[in-house]
Formats: structure tokens, sequence, C-alpha cells
């Protein structure tokens, strides 16, 4: 209940008090929302390397890591195939799943030194073409070659955003000259 006073000294008190009161809950707001900002910010998870993509599933804290491989090379005249020994990689996601592969860069523009591919299973490797000069156009063909976009979330953090969902299967990353492995079940 309000009540009114005579008094203009009193009105006085009363309406700095209210005009006090506004300030203060306009800094409370200002700091829950500058609060709540960096909470997001902070969500998403740092990887501890750089140039080395890795995956989180969504709500999850923990960074996971792709499976690091020993590549090889093989071809036939006019084609040069990477290779990875084993029928599939060591690490599974579910398509289910909502995972995000993040990279942390160095000073460089991630997109230049890391390639996504999809891999082709034999008995006992996984292979993907690296490239294959066509016999008489003279073109270079990359058909195992995944395009994807780069979404920055943090210093130095991005998103690797294939252009299209990935599919069961297995796939590979260049990253840097090294190779990591993963399987979509």
């Amino acid at each position: 209940m309000i009540k009114f006073h005579h008094s203009k000294k009193h009105i006085f008190v009363q309406n700095f008090n209210m005009n006090r009161m506004k300030d203060i809950a306009l800094i409370l707001t200002f700091f829950f929302t500058i609060s709540s900002l960096s909470a997001q910010v902070s969500s998403v998870p740092q990887p501890d390397f750089v140039n080395v993509p890795c995956y989180y599933i969504e709500g999850s804290p923990k960074i996971l890591s792709f499976s690091k491989e020993n590549i090889g090379m093989a071809g036939k005249i006019g084609k040069a195939l990477y290779e990875l020994q084993g029928k599939q990689s060591k690490v599974q996601i579910k398509s289910s799943d909502y995972y995000v592969i993040i990279i942390k860069a160095s000073e460089i523009d991630p997109s230049t030194i890391t390639t996504l591919y999809k891999m082709t299973q034999t008995k006992k490797t996984r292979r993907a073409l690296m490239v294959s000069n066509g016999w008489t156009s003279g073109t270079t063909d990359t058909k195992d070659i995944i395009n994807y976009k780069l979404s920055k979330l943090g210093d130095k953090v991005y998103q690797i955003e294939p252009e299209k969902k990935l599919v069961p299967g297995e796939y590979m990353f260049i990253a840097a000259n090294t190779p990591y492995s993963f399987s979509i079940y």
C-alpha cells in the first residue's frame, strides 16, 4: 500500500528510492544478460590441440577424439588412393546422435589444411580417392572429398559442417597431413 505524505522532503526521498531501485534492476538485468552470453560461449568445449579435428555430442562437455591412423597409398595408372588398414574405424558415432565436429586452428585457416573424405570399404582396408587424372580430359576427379563450411565458435575454434548430412559409412579427415578416421552407423 502506498502512503502519501504531505512533506516535500518525504516525496523526494520516495522518488529517489524508486529511481534507485530502477537503476539496480537495470544493472542486474544487464549483469544476467552478460552472464548468460558468456555461459553460452564457454559451453563450447575447447580442444587441447591445434589442427586436430575432434567432436562432441551436443549437451556433453567432453571432447572426443577421432582415431589417429597410419596412412598408406595405393594406386593404379592415373589413380592415387589413400588407404587405411582395417575394415572400419575404432571410433563409432551413432547417426542418431547430434554430434558437432570442431577444430582448433593455428594461425592458418583450417580449411586450407583439412580435408574430409568418404571412404570405400574393402575386405581389409578403407580407401579414398586422392586424385584421378582423366586420360582424355586431363581433369582431376575428387569424388571422395566432402565439402564443408566453417563456423567460428570461439577464439580459434571452428565447427566443421559438412554440406550434406554424413550417411552411415567410413570417413577420414586429413588435417595437417595426419589422418583421423571415424565411422557413422
